[in-house]
C-alpha cells in the first residue's frame, strides 16, 4: 500500500477505487456550420481525446462541418446545394463588413440573417424528418446531447430524444452568451456590429 494510504478515511479509499470504474460517455453533437463549429470543433476533438464516443449530426451541404477521425459523422439530405450556401455565406459576410450608414447596413444584415434563419429551420425540418436517422439516433442511448443554441434544432432533438442537454454559447444575440459565462467583454477590443469599433484600443474607450 503506498505511504500514507492507510491512513485515509475510509469514505476516501472507497472514491479512489472507484475512480478506475469511471466510463466514457457517448455524445451526440448537433452544431452550427460556419465559424460556429470551427470553435466547437476544438470541444470536440478534446472530448474524443478523453474517451468520449462522438457522433455528429449535419447537413450534407456544408460549409466547414466535415468528416474527421475524432467523431462518427451522420449526415442528412439539405434544402440547398453547395453553391447556394457558399453565395449565402459570402453575401452574409460582405454585409457584415461593408460600411454605410447605420439604417442601410442594419437593414441589408437583417435581411441576410432572416435568409439565413429561414435555411436553419429548412435544414432542421430535414433532419426532424429524416426517419430513417431519426430511429438510428433513438436507438443508440446516448448519454447526452451537445449543441450550439444559436440554431433550436439541438434543443428541439433533445427534446425529443430526452437527453440532458450542454449549450456551446458562442455569437448569441444580445451577447446573452457574455452574460451567461460572466466573461468580460470590454467593447475596447472586442468588435462590436454596427458599432465601427475596431480591435485596437484608443484612450477614449479605456
Amino acid at each position: 500500500m503506498a505511504p500514507g494510504l492507510s491512513a485515509a478515511p475510509p469514505v476516501v479509499l472507497l472514491l479512489l477505487s472507484l475512480l478506475g470504474l469511471a466510463a466514457a460517455g457517448k455524445l451526440l453533437v448537433v452544431p452550427v456550420d460556419g465559424s460556429h463549429w470551427l470553435s466547437m470543433q476544438e470541444v470536440v476533438d478534446m472530448l474524443r481525446q478523453k474517451g468520449h464516443e462522438v457522433v455528429v449530426v449535419a447537413p450534407e451541404v456544408s460549409m466547414h462541418i466535415k468528416p474527421s477521425k475524432n467523431f462518427v459523422m451522420k449526415m442528412y439530405s439539405g434544402p440547398i446545394t453547395q453553391e447556394e450556401m457558399e453565395n449565402d455565406f459570402k453575401a452574409f459576410l460582405h454585409a457584415s463588413l461593408e460600411e454605410g450608414y447605420f439604417l442601410e447596413r442594419f437593414l441589408k444584415l437583417y435581411e441576410h440573417m432572416k435568409r439565413l434563419s429561414n435555411l436553419a429551420v429548412s435544414s432542421c425540418e430535414h433532419l426532424l424528418q429524416n426517419k430513417e436517422l431519426i430511429t438510428y439516433l433513438e436507438e443508440s442511448k446516448f448519454d447526452a446531447l451537445f449543441t450550439d443554441p444559436v440554431s433550436p434544432c439541438g434543443v428541439i432533438l433533445a427534446e425529443h430524444l430526452s437527453l440532458p442537454s450542454v449549450y456551446f454559447l458562442r455569437g448569441i444575440p444580445c451577447g446573452l452568451d457574455f452574460e451567461a459565462t460572466q466573461c468580460p467583454n470590454p467593447p475596447s477590443y472586442v468588435p462590436r456590429s454596427f458599432s465601427q469599433l475596431t480591435d485596437h484600443m484608443t484612450f477614449f474607450l479605456c
